[in-house]
């Protein structure tokens, strides 16, 4: 096909070390690949765990912050506090009892 080809060992030396390079590289490649499907990986499991906040209006997370820094311990006790008991149910009656329980009636205004 290629017939004789004669390459000089200057030459030789240049291919072989390309050659070297290639497989090198074709290496790196695939670690880089297998990295960047972790970290898409990563990515998709963050982008899950945020939905949670989905609506949440970045005012909520200042506010919070802003409190912090006014009175750091109020705030620890009160997450300690609401940590301690169990989780509230979101439920439509409760709060409309709440909101019933809480409104002054029409004659006392």
């Amino acid at each position: 096909m290629l017939g004789d080809v004669a390459v000089s060992p200057a030459d030789w030396k240049v291919i072989s070390n390309l050659a070297k390079k290639g497989v090198k590289a074709n290496r790196i490649i695939k670690d880089l690949k297998g990295k960047i499907a972790g970290l898409l990986r990563k990515v998709t499991g963050l982008e899950k765990s945020l939905e949670q906040y989905q609506g949440k209006s970045i005012t909520d997370t200042m506010k919070y912050y802003q409190a912090l820094q006014r009175a750091p311990r109020r705030i620890a006790e009160v997450i300690a506090d609401i940590m301690q008991k169990s989780p509230e149910k979101h439920d439509q009656k409760q709060t409309k009892q709440r909101n019933k329980a809480h409104s002054v009636p029409e004659r006392d205004r």
